[in-house]
């Protein structure tokens, strides 16, 4: 049959493989399940594990989102040889929602291994997905562009509904206005375990497309890469634990695939070598670029909850002002609210319940008007939901604490003078776990959804995403489309100029630090326009430039220059706001200061590569021969 009379029989839905709609919506829940826990990954962290270290929980998420793009870089080379596409991603898609359902249980082990899981599930998943779209188009179909633009619509809309549903969901599960983020973990688990139904249900649709290898069609293809993948878990495990070593693990594999290129440039042709030249400085520039950018899960979540107000009159932050009791009585709290403020407020305490420790209460009181000093005693009447008067209680959870302190400084103590002690350190591990059990917390103010400004970019995707397909187009027919690099220099001055708008907004800032939420929205949109420069045409550009022979290879490379950039983004998310060496992170208008150091570097480092691509971007053009 002729290629012709191929795809003018097949199944269409508006002009385009009815597959694609089938991969469109496996992808949509796929995403739906990331960013949905990717917009709750860090807060969640810092407020469950380390004490509001937001440092600490800035690295664990950029080892995270690290990892995620470097398996991908195995994903693809699996299916090829072992599983075929369809079973990569179904078992990939099984191994991301058991992850998901895993983040459920609050020990930090636990949670460490859920992570791992996922990871492993989204490096078989994610680049599989993406190379069937390309598979449902003959060599030469004019729609294949198209099918590509439809399939990232899906992507975005997956990525803007995650953040409102998961959060929504936390919000209903938890309780006294504080949401429990376990449960928008599940509620992404559950939104894979809806992509995994719609890929397998939509199998007639794809035809004969990523079928297994032949001699790989039994169950035990399967077997093989499940069991490897779980034995690899305890690995991942063990470089998330280790933050700082999944840089150094990433950064290795990517230098050790520029070399590879290079060498294979060398033996190569002039117009091969040059071309893999121009590759190597695409690929880091766009580590540049999304070093920059991939500050919105992390330090730009924790700018949205602390430091964003909503109307011009607001005394608080979008997520209130929050904290760790220091001590209390019967008749007050000590702790410190930060901020002065002109109308009365509600403070929410949440402690552990006597009966079990896992069990937190909350309890509300309006507390007066004034300016407070760090640490200082306000007279409240802690009461809950059902009118029941909870100060008694509380002093018996802060003495609960203090023990709790006690016993894990007892423990730490045991274990510095024998580090190899098997029990000392089952002993320091068990006081760890009891002590964050124990933790009592507080919230001044009114809490809103800062979570949901995980959405706007991708909702800017959506919207603008056409617009610009259509002006690359319109621009291409009059011989103005601009040069690859040129768009990646575009993209990298755009990304400095959104945090530029955001320090400059920091002037502004009221007495309590608060900046308008228009401001963050303002970043997002001049970000999404740098990001359409960049994302649509970095694919494409990574399968025109490289060699045949290595392609797949290649493009391992490009997913490991993300998981670069998303690990450098979060070395500069630990200057975001924190505090040094254990200490609190700073609140109110102290905290600018630490989003000024972090984000002044991310301006100069983006605009300045990004004048340099566009400086340069004739005598790199050169180098691609052609290549457009």
């Amino acid at each position: 049959m002729s290629q012709a009379n191929e795809v003018s029989t097949e199944k269409t839905i508006l002009g385009h493989p009815a597959g694609l709609f089938v991969l469109f919506f496996a992808e949509l829940w796929e995403r739906f399940c990331y960013y949905g826990m990717r917009a709750l990954l860090a807060v969640y962290v810092a407020e469950q594990f380390t004490h509001g270290d937001r440092a600490k929980a800035s690295g664990m998420y950029g080892a995270f989102t690290a990892l995620v793009y470097a398996l991908g870089f195995f994903g693809g080379s699996i299916a090829d040889k072992y599983l075929g596409y369809r079973r990569a991603i179904i078992l990939g898609g099984v191994l991301m929602a058991i992850g998901e359902f895993m983040l459920m249980i609050p020990t930090e082990s636990m949670f460490l291994m859920g992570l791992a899981v996922l990871i492993v599930g989204n490096g078989l998943f994610k680049p599989n997905i993406s190379t069937m779209v390309g598979k449902l188009y003959p060599a030469g179909d004019a729609r294949r562009d198209g099918g590509f633009t439809i399939f990232y619509m899906g992507i975005n809309l997956g990525a803007f509904l995650s953040p409102i549903a998961c959060r929504w969901f936390a919000g209903v599960m938890g309780t006294g206005g504080k949401p429990d983020y376990r449960w928008g973990f599940i509620a992404a688990g559950v939104g894979m375990l809806l992509g995994i139904i719609t890929f397998w249900r939509g199998f007639s649709a794809l035809g004969d497309k990523g079928l297994p290898p032949k001699g790989r069609e039994g169950f035990g293809s399967i077997a093989v890469v499940g069991i490897g993948g779980l034995a690899l878990a305890p690995a991942i495990y063990w470089l998330l634990a280790k933050a700082e070593l999944a840089g150094y693990v990433t950064l290795a594999l990517l230098i050790g695939i520029l070399g590879y290129l290079l060498w294979y440039g060398i033996k190569s042709d002039k117009v091969t070598f040059q071309r893999i030249v121009a590759l190597i400085i695409l690929l880091i520039g766009n580590i540049a670029f999304w070093a920059s950018f991939e500050q919105a899960g992390n330090s730009l979540n924790f700018f949205a909850r602390d430091q964003l107000k909503w109307e011009k009159t607001d005394n608080f932050p979008l997520g209130g002002t929050r904290g760790a009791v220091a001590a209390a009585t019967p008749e007050a709290l000590r702790f410190s609210t930060g901020f002065e403020r002109t109308e009365p407020a509600t403070v929410t305490v949440t402690y552990p319940s006597k009966e079990n420790i896992n069990i937190k209460v909350e309890a509300s009181a309006p507390i007066p008007v004034g300016k407070y000093a760090a640490d200082v005693d306000v007279p409240v009447a802690l009461v809950d939901n059902d009118g029941k008067a909870r100060n008694a209680d509380l002093v018996e959870a802060m003495a609960r604490l203090e023990q709790a302190k006690l016993a894990q400084a007892a423990a730490a103590k045991a274990l510095e003078a024998n580090k190899t002690d098997e029990k000392l350190l089952a002993a320091a591990e068990e006081a760890n776990a009891n002590l964050q059990k124990s933790s009592i917390d507080y919230v001044v103010g009114p809490v809103r959804e800062f979570e949901w400004f995980q959405s706007v970019n991708a909702i800017f995707i959506v919207l603008l995403g056409p617009l610009f397909s259509a002006m690359w187009v319109f621009l291409d027919r009059r011989k103005l489309n601009p040069s690859i690099p040129f768009k990646f220099g575009l993209g990298l001055v755009q990304a400095g100029l959104g945090f530029a708008l955001l320090v400059w907004s920091f002037k502004g800032a009221d007495s309590n630090g608060l900046v308008p939420w228009y401001m963050l929205t303002g970043l997002y949109l001049i970000h999404t326009l740098g990001e359409l420069c960049i994302s649509p045409v970095g694919l494409s550009m990574v399968t025109k430039l490289a060699p045949p022979s290595i392609t797949g290879f290649v493009m391992g490379g490009w997913f490991l220059s993300i998981a670069n950039a998303n690990f450098g983004a979060a070395l500069f998310s630990t200057l975001a706001g924190g505090g040094e060496h254990g200490e609190a992170p700073a609140t109110g208008a102290a905290a600018l200061t630490g989003y000024e150091g972090a984000y002044i570097p991310i301006i100069y480092l983006s605009i300045g590569v990004g004048l340099l691509f566009l400086i340069l971007s004739k005598p790199i053009d050169k180098l691609m021969h052609g290549i457009k």
